[in-house]
């Protein structure tokens, strides 16, 4: 089975953003608040595969809507340049801050403790 490139839904033109936000309007009002929600459940600067379990025929709208959100500052995220994977970014500095405390690990210097 031969593997689609998703890529090819993103929203690159001014015209293609235009065209999905008109054409899928009443979509995004009804279920944006639902996906910006769905994007801040990811790890925070983890690759997550947002299209896992998704039907091939909703990959289009939902790439769409990722990057209607991600135009509007909804939503932060990295699209992988190879694989259907996406990363959450920080949404702010004190997030980013909050993240880098949470991974740091104390640096212990071998040998005996000072007293």
């Amino acid at each position: 089975m031969r593997m689609i490139d998703h890529r090819i839904y993103f929203l690159r033109t001014k015209a293609q953003i235009e065209d999905f936000r008109r054409r899928y309007a009443r979509f995004i009002a009804a279920e944006g608040e639902n996906y910006v929600r769905w994007v801040q459940g990811f790890p925070l600067c983890e690759w997550v595969d947002y299209l896992k379990g998704v039907p091939e025929k909703n990959i289009p709208v939902l790439v769409g809507m990722l990057c209607h959100l991600y135009l509007s500052g909804r939503i932060y995220i990295t699209f992988h340049d190879t694989q259907p994977l996406v990363c959450r970014d920080p949404s702010s500095e004190e997030e980013w801050n909050a993240w880098v405390a949470s991974q740091a690990t104390p640096f212990k210097i071998p040998g005996k403790r000072r007293k």
